[in-house]
Formats: C-alpha cells, structure tokens, sequence
C-alpha cells in the first residue's frame, strides 16, 4: 500500500495521526511502547519520539489514539510513520510523505 502524501509550505505546524488496533479487531488499543518516526529531506537520520518520555511531542487521546504536533521547516520530503511495539512485535499503523515548499519560490 502506497503512504499517503500532503503538501504543505515550510514552517507550517501539521498535526500527525495514529490509531492502533489489532489485527482483524476494530476496537483501538494501547500498545506498551508508542513511537513516532521523522526523518527530514534530504536526510538518511532519523528522529525517533516515545510516548511518555520527556520531550515527546506525542499526546494520547483515548485509548489507541495518539497525536503529535510537528513544524516542518525544511522544504523537501519528510517521511513520517507511527510505530507500536509490544507482545507481538511492532505494529506500524500508518506512513505518510509530506512534501514541504519552499513559500518563496513557489
């Protein structure tokens, strides 16, 4: 399945999204450890946040859904992608590209 793709300007505030369920099953769940992954354009590093952990942007709604609100400043490909990780291993419930502009040479 292909990542879904936004297109913003630079240093725009963008509020990434996951909800966690298991396999087969419609009910939300928390799994032990939250993740959530940048990495920014241009880049081969990425920048790993966990729920609950001093400075984690990530904020927990209700249960099974989680939050986070990013500034993406560099204009180019950022990759985002969400990470559960408990029992049965790592559950990644969504990817999404977000194409950033440069709002001066648009």
């Amino acid at each position: 399945m292909a990542a879904a793709v936004l297109t913003i300007n630079e240093d725009t505030q963008i509020r990434a999204n996951a909800t966690f369920k298991p396999a087969g099953v419609d009910v939300p769940f928390d799994p032990p450890v939250v993740k959530l992954i940048t990495r920014a354009p241009n880049s081969a590093t990425t920048t790993t946040y966990t729920y609950n952990t001093p400075g984690s942007p990530i904020i927990r709604g209700v249960a099974g859904v989680y939050h986070a609100y990013l500034v993406l400043a560099d204009p180019g490909s950022w990759w985002i992608t969400w990470v559960g990780e408990g029992g049965t291993g790592p559950i990644v419930v969504g990817e999404i590209m977000i194409k950033v502009k440069n709002a001066v040479n648009v």
